[in-house]
C-alpha cells in the first residue's frame, strides 16, 4: 500500500491518492478542481484511479470529483455519502455510500464510517492493508471531522442545524470513534489556515491516540462545557462557503482548457459594461499610491490570497485583475486557486498599460507614530480573527472580523476617519479598499499593523 498527499496552498487543502502497488489501482480522496497533479502522479506511477471518494459536501472549495472523472474519460466511480438523505447527495455521485460501505483496491480495503457533526452526511474512510492485517485498520482519512489539533466546525449548514450538528459532533467524537485503535494514523483534509476548524495544526498527520491526549476538543467533559470551548473564538465563515456548498451539491464547474485571458487596454476598460469588480493584486503600498477607483486590494503575495479574496469579492460581478507584471497572472489564477473557490470568469490588465486617460485614486497609509499621537481622532477598526484579537488590541479599538465586514457596515461611522488594523497590513488594505468601495471616504490602513505597534513598544490591552 502507498499513500501520496497533495497540498493546495492558500486554502490549506489535503487530497490523498491511495493505491495498491501490485494491482496498480487507486482511489483519490477529496480532490480539488486542480486535477493536473493527480493525473501526472498517477501516470508516472502507472496507477489507474478507479475510485473518487468524497468525505462530505465541501463548503470551502470546488470539488474536483466531476473534473477528475471527465479527465479520466469517465472511468472512475464517484462515491458520495447518502447518510444525510437526498438533500445532501451530490447530483454527480455514481455510488451512494452508507455506513460500512467497502471498496477494494487489490489488497487495500477502504471502509466508510458515518461520522456526522461537521455535516450531517460526513464520512471518514478507514484503510485496511490486508497484506499486514485484515481486521485492524491502519489509517483513516478523516475529512473535516478531525484535524491535527482541532475538529471540524458544526456551523456551516446554517443556524437552524447548528445545535443538532453540535450534538452529533459530540457523540461522534466520544462514542462513534471510541472503538478506533490508538495506533490509527489520521490524515485530515485540511491543515493550518483553513476556516473549517479553529487553530488547526500545520501538520497533515497524527494518530488517534495522540489526538485523544493532546487535542483540546477531545477532552471528555460535560456537553455544555465542551460546546462553549469549541465555539469560543471560532472564526467567522465567509459567505462564499454557503454558495460553494450549494454549487458542490449540483455540479461543480468543470475547468475548461482555455488559454489565459487576453490583456485589456485602458480603452477597453472604459468600455466595460455591467457590474465589474477591479481586483488589484499589487502590494498595499503600490496600490495606495494609485489605483482605479473602487478597486479591492488583495496582495497576491499573501498565502491567504484566495481565502481573503473570497470573503469580500461581490458575487455575480465580473472580476478584472490589475497586475504589476504579466508574469503574475499564472500564479494568481492557477497556483493561488481563484478557480478553486469558483472564481473562473475574469480578465486582466497591467497597471502600467493604462494610457493615462483614467482617473486614479490614492489611499492614505497611517504610520504608527501619527496614529499614536492622534488615536482619539480615529475610529480604530481591527479586522483580525477572534483569537488574534484576544492576544492584544489597542485601547478603544472596535473589532469586526474581516469575513463579517459586509454584514456590519451599518455599525461604522461616516463622520470620522477610520484607521484599519490587522496583523501586518495586508488584510487592512483589503478592508480599507472594501470600505471605500462601499462609500466610506476617509479610510486608511495602518502600515505594519499590530506587529508594527508592538515593535514600537506601545501597549496593548487583553481581556
Amino acid at each position: 500500500m502507498r499513500l501520496h498527499p497533495f497540498f493546495t496552498p492558500g486554502l490549506a487543502i489535503y487530497s490523498y491518492l491511495v493505491f495498491d502497488e501490485e494491482a496498480k489501482k487507486g482511489a483519490l480522496i477529496d480532490p480539488t478542481i486542480r486535477v493536473e497533479a493527480y493525473l501526472d502522479f498517477a501516470a508516472k506511477e502507472g496507477i489507474e484511479i478507479c475510485h473518487i471518494l468524497e468525505t462530505h459536501v465541501h463548503a470551502d472549495f470546488c470539488s474536483g470529483a466531476a473534473e477528475l472523472k471527465a479527465a479520466l474519460r469517465g472511468k472512475p466511480l464517484i462515491h458520495c455519502s447518502a447518510m444525510g438523505g437526498s438533500v445532501w447527495l451530490p447530483a454527480y455521485a455514481d455510488q451512494q455510500v452508507y455506513d460500512r460501505t467497502q471498496i477494494q483496491l487489490g489488497k487495500v480495503r477502504l471502509e466508510a464510517r458515518h461520522t456526522p457533526g461537521h455535516t450531517e452526511e460526513h464520512l471518514i474512510w478507514l484503510l485496511y492493508d490486508e497484506k499486514r492485517q485484515t481486521s485492524i485498520p491502519e489509517l483513516a482519512f478523516t475529512g473535516d471531522l478531525l484535524f491535527v489539533g482541532s475538529v471540524g466546525r458544526p456551523d456551516l449548514a446554517g443556524a437552524d442545524k447548528q445545535e443538532l450538528l453540535m450534538q452529533e459532533l459530540y457523540n461522534t467524537l466520544f462514542e462513534r470513534l471510541a472503538v478506533l485503535p490508538d495506533h490509527l494514523e489520521i490524515f485530515p483534509s485540511h491543515g493550518a489556515g483553513s476556516l473549517c476548524g479553529k487553530q488547526i495544526d500545520d501538520k497533515n498527520e497524527s494518530t488517534w491516540g495522540y489526538e485523544k491526549l493532546c487535542n483540546p476538543h477531545l477532552k471528555k467533559q460535560e456537553y455544555a462545557a465542551w460546546r462553549a470551548c469549541l465555539l469560543e473564538h471560532m472564526p467567522a465563515a465567509p459567505d462564499y462557503f454557503f454558495r460553494l456548498k450549494q454549487s458542490n451539491l449540483l455540479a461543480p464547474p468543470q475547468k475548461k482548457e482555455e488559454p489565459l485571458p487576453q490583456m485589456k487596454s485602458g480603452e477597453e476598460i472604459r468600455q466595460l459594461e455591467g457590474p465589474v469588480c477591479f481586483l488589484d493584486v499589487r502590494s498595499p503600498e503600490t496600490f495606495a499610491a494609485a489605483h482605479l477607483p473602487g478597486s479591492l486590494n488583495v496582495p497576491f503575495s499573501s498565502p491567504e490570497f484566495p481565502l481573503w479574496a473570497g470573503m469580500l469579492l461581490p458575487p455575480g460581478e465580473k472580476i478584472f485583475l490589475i497586475l504589476d507584471r504579466v508574469q503574475d497572472l499564472y500564479p494568481v489564477i492557477k497556483i493561488l486557486q481563484l478557480i478553486g473557490i469558483g472564481i473562473d470568469q475574469f480578465t486582466y490588465c497591467l497597471f502600467s498599460s493604462l494610457d493615462g486617460k483614467e482617473t486614479f485614486s490614492s489611499a492614505p497609509i497611517l504610520e504608527i507614530p501619527s496614529l499614536q499621537e492622534k488615536k482619539e481622532n480615529f475610529y480604530i477598526l481591527d479586522v483580525r480573527t477572534p483569537l488574534e484579537w484576544q492576544t492584544g488590541y489597542l485601547a478603544n479599538a472596535h473589532f469586526i472580523e474581516l469575513a463579517l465586514l459586509p454584514q456590519t457596515l451599518k455599525k461604522l461611522p461616516h463622520n470620522m476617519p477610520i484607521a484599519v488594523f490587522c496583523r501586518s497590513g495586508n488584510r487592512a488594505s483589503l478592508a480599507a479598499s472594501y470600505l471605500r468601495r462601499c462609500g466610506f471616504r476617509d479610510v486608511a490602513m495602518v502600515r505594519g499593523g499590530i506587529k508594527a505597534w508592538q515593535r514600537a513598544g506601545l501597549p496593548l490591552q487583553t481581556d
